[in-house]
């Protein structure tokens, strides 16, 4: 490599700025890493391939990478290989994205923004319906896009924190909330189009837990029980939307226990069943 070549290089690696922003058809996913064009890393990096020389690595082996002195002496050593004619180009590294994202509708709406880091998603993401309406915002941390939900097409790997879901109109349609590791945890919530509360559940370490609550469009309650690491247990009572109690009693395990009293839609008794377990 020529002294002119180096150059335009280093003036590359300055000028490329810090925190860029493509656009989401551009980017390239490869080895669950996602990849933008033009993206470089640092040539100092241990991943360069031009420090995989065998004679480089042992010119270097009497250094303490861990010390003051012994790392400055391994960067010497990188900025001498790299300044060599003998390394090329490869000494620029293609490095996975970090940066901002954004998509658009045809008609120039916006429909997805967000961030990547080390080619993972990470940080604040917005999705919005073609007419510019929020559909969803919520924080990834380490997502790999994986784990497509099938309506909204929004993926569930690396979710992190609360997790709003909207409908076409505006309203909440849900919030959900995820621990550090995208496994749901504490209280979720969802809504009717109409604003009527719909679900009011709860996880612990991604599995429901504590009391778990329906209701109807109109706002009577559908269904009410009660849940123990993952399991129903407890006392469950299911109601008719007119407000009647349809059939109640208790859960073990997951299995219907002992009494059970089953309602007609007028609140009279239609009969009591027995289960074991």
């Amino acid at each position: 490599m020529n002294k002119k070549t180096i150059a335009i290089l280093s003036l590359s690696l300055l000028t490329f700025p810090l925190f860029s922003q493509v656009q989401w058809k551009e980017l390239d996913t490869r080895d669950g890493l996602v990849y933008a064009p033009g993206y470089t890393g640092d040539p100092m990096s241990d991943k360069n391939p031009a420090f995989d020389n065998p004679d480089f690595k042992q010119s270097i082996s009497k250094y303490d990478p861990t010390t003051v002195g012994g790392s400055k002496k391994i960067r010497e050593a990188k900025q001498q290989l790299i300044n060599q004619s003998a390394v090329t180009d490869t000494s620029i590294i293609e490095s996975p994205y970090t940066g901002s994202v954004s998509d658009s509708y045809d008609d120039g709406n916006p429909r997805i923004e967000g961030t990547y880091k080390n080619g993972l998603m990470d940080g604040i993401w917005t999705y919005y319906y073609p007419d510019g309406v929020t559909k969803a915002e919520g924080q990834f941390l380490k997502g790999d896009g994986g784990n497509m939900h099938e309506l909204s097409g929004i993926p569930q790997n690396g979710r992190y924190g609360e997790w709003t879901i909207y409908y076409p109109n505006g309203n909440v349609n849900a919030k959900y909330q995820y621990d550090v590791n995208g496994i749901p945890e504490g209280p979720w919530l969802e809504w009717y189009e109409n604003g009527q509360q719909k679900r009011q559940y709860f996880h612990k370490e991604g599995k429901r837990d504590q009391t778990w609550t329906v209701w109807w469009s109109n706002g009577n309650i559908k269904t009410e029980g009660n849940f123990k690491e993952g399991l129903k247990n407890g006392q469950f009572t299911f109601w008719f939307q007119n407000g009647q109690k349809k059939f109640e009693g208790v859960c073990r395990n997951d299995k219907l226990f002992g009494e059970w009293t089953f309602y007609n839609a007028d609140g009279s008794v239609e009969k009591i069943k027995e289960y074991t377990n």
